[in-house]
């Protein structure tokens, strides 16, 4: 008798919990997907640098294709298959110090931010679909000694950040 109260309870509970569910992921908690619609395909070309950092272009476009892989339900796809393509401009990288040993004046954190200029094309039509002037994102790393991390620690951390924003923008938008 008391494994049937005990279940009928659970029961009882995960009806409730499932009850105060919302069908629209937007609207409150929800058990639907929050990704977006299956079966949208982006092409991801090679995105475009304008700075004197070379190779910072090929990490974005890798990173920015993973970002859509891992975190939508949209598919990276060629040229002639593909409903979309992401077009992207690295538009400038900048280091600055964040602060200095008192007796040195050595350098002992470091911030790398990172400029892209984006927009998500319909494939087809040609439309913009979303566009994004002088989107940053930026990073800390601390190359004193000590921690020592290099300037590529910064770079590869700005960059996965700002993938993973431009992705966070073309869902909200798309």
């Amino acid at each position: 008798m008391r494994r049937v109260g005990t279940g009928l309870a659970a029961g009882l509970l995960g009806v409730g919990l499932l009850g105060g569910c919302a069908a629209d992921p937007n609207s409150g908690y929800t058990i639907a997907s929050t990704h977006g619609a299956p079966g949208r395909t982006v092409y991801v070309p090679m995105f475009a640098n304008s700075t004197f950092y070379t190779g910072v272009e090929v990490e974005l476009t890798e990173a920015v294709s993973k970002a859509l892989q891992r975190s939508t339900g949209w598919r990276v796809a060629g040229v002639e298959a593909a409903e979309t393509v992401l077009e992207a401009t690295v538009r400038d990288m900048r280091v600055g110090v964040l602060s200095r040993q008192r007796g040195t004046g050595l350098v002992e954190e470091q911030s790398l931010s990172l400029t892209v200029d984006f927009r998500l094309v319909n494939a087809t039509t040609g439309a913009v679909l979303a566009e994004r002037i002088g989107f940053t994102a930026t990073s800390t790393f601390i190359p004193s000694t000590g921690a020592g991390e290099r300037i590529d620690r910064g770079r590869r951390s700005a960059v996965n950040e700002l993938a993973a924003d431009i992705v966070a923008e073309l869902q909200s938008d798309w």
